[in-house]
């Protein structure tokens, strides 16, 4: 079920979804050494949130994105899981030209990269550019890392675009919080490991 709502605020524009799904899984073991039950469930709810909040002339917007999965019942059930996939507030400094921002934010980067901290964007015509730096925030195995981890993150991009054509350049360096091995009880080993990329394209 998604709710889709846009109202105008009591100063600027407020737009909204809300959706909500409901996932149920059961499974049955006849065989011998199936342990102490044979039957297995697990049931758990969805809920997507995504707002976006505009002000002067569109100059000044706040934006969320919010994911979570809740384990409701089940003789087996998972983990909850929240991501703050974006939680950012930008304004354009020149309208139409110079955006800057700031809070959590998708990075352009050449893999899955979300991070708290600033940004900054220039489009014109022809070309675009931007750079961005901070911490990351959730790490590639989608989970929440704490103000506490500080894992840096940072870099910057140019692309221009004519008829036709279409091409961008990337530069990040990102560190990461990888799982080594499970701990048991639902731990994790883990390990933080940083690296330089670089991606080119053009279409």
């Amino acid at each position: 079920m998604i709710l889709f709502g846009t109202m105008a605020a009591l100063a600027g524009r407020l737009e909204g979804q809300v959706g909500l799904d409901l996932l149920s899984a059961t499974s049955k073991a006849e065989g011998p050494g199936t342990g102490p039950s044979e039957n297995l469930s697990a049931h758990e709810l969805g809920i997507r949130v995504k707002a976006r909040f505009r002000e002067l002339d569109d100059r000044l917007r706040v934006e969320l994105d919010y994911a979570g999965r809740e384990p409701i019942a089940g003789t087996y059930r998972n983990t909850s899981r929240r991501l703050l996939y974006e939680a950012q507030v930008s304004y354009q400094l020149v309208p139409e030209r110079l955006t800057v921002g700031f809070g959590r934010f998708a990075a352009q980067a050449p893999t899955f990269l979300l991070v708290d901290g600033l940004n900054l964007t220039y489009t014109s015509k022809t070309f675009s550019a931007g750079v961005f730096g901070g911490r990351r925030g959730v790490s590639s195995s989608l989970a929440t890392l704490g103000p506490k981890d500080w894992l840096p993150a940072f870099g910057g991009w140019f692309g221009f675009h004519v008829e036709r054509v279409q091409a961008q350049a990337t530069v990040v360096y990102q560190t990461d919080r990888v799982r080594v091995a499970s701990a048991g009880n639902g731990r994790w080993l883990e390990d933080d490991v940083g690296g330089l990329q670089a991606q080119v394209r053009v279409s």
